[in-house]
């Protein structure tokens, strides 16, 4: 299947189950234009036409694949300025994944060049490797909140994330800073907005995942801020081992 249908079709099962829709998610993958994206949405690709069933042509129009990635990222830029925190636990916790997500573009930003150079003692990732793997980790988490908002079981298992982690590493493991921190901008405020829409029965609802029931607040605290902030600890570690003489 076209890697673009194969999207769009994931992104059509979340417009029935969001305030906002996804339709500006799809356009964020669209203007990477990263193969690595789409490889790790194909991998739902079958869940989703189960789920969906065909994919509406009557859906919302999304934008065309040329637009340019910075359009996207002014976008977001603009609306992550004017928004303001809620009193909702969806808001509360929408702030949190912004606020852990700003934690490592600072991060990298700040890395030195010498810095960038190493690796992860827990993964073995080059810096570049280990930062890009939170920004994606949006999107596949994003996947998975909505599994459980919408009362379905997590499907991926271990043995998945690892051969994604490896599709990843071919792709990832020699950006610049300036790439990582674009992707952590982008996916994390689609992650954030996600988040943010989600309503309150939204939040209770629990599905299964790893043998036991989640609930997507759950889901969002414990694996979308954990996810990065566990990961950021690892880059912080790494930036602070002494280069061998």
């Amino acid at each position: 299947m076209n890697p673009d249908a194969a999207t769009k079709a994931l992104v059509d099962a979340f417009n029935a189950n969001t305030v906002s829709g996804q339709r500006e998610l799809y356009e964020v993958i669209q203007s990477t234009r990263s193969p690595v994206v789409f490889e790790r949405w194909r991998h739902y690709e079958t869940d989703a036409a189960v789920e969906s069933g065909p994919a509406s042509e009557a859906g919302a129009s999304v934008q065309s694949s040329e637009m340019a990635h910075q359009t996207v990222l002014t976008t977001w830029k603009g609306s992550e300025m004017n928004a303001t925190a809620t009193h909702t636990e969806s808001g509360i916790l929408a702030d949190a994944v912004r606020d852990a997500n700003a934690e490592v573009i600072e991060f990298v930003e700040g890395c030195s060049s010498d810095a960038w150079a190493r690796r992860t003692a827990e993964e073995g990732w080059t810096m570049s490797m280990a930062a890009a793997h939170i920004a994606i980790g949006h999107l596949g988490i994003a996947r998975w909140l909505h599994r459980v908002a919408s009362g379905q079981d997590i499907t991926e298992t271990p043995a998945d994330w690892e051969v994604l982690n490896a599709s990843d590493a071919r792709y990832n493991s020699e950006l610049s800073p300036l790439e990582v921190v674009e992707r952590l901008r982008v996916y994390g405020a689609a992650l954030e907005r996600y988040v943010r829409d989600l309503r309150y029965d939204q939040l209770t609802t629990s599905a299964m995942w790893l043998g036991r029931a989640w609930t997507t607040a759950e889901i969002t605290r414990d694996i979308a801020i954990g996810h990065t902030r566990g990961h950021l600890a690892h880059l912080v570690d790494a930036a602070k081992v002494e280069p061998s003489e």
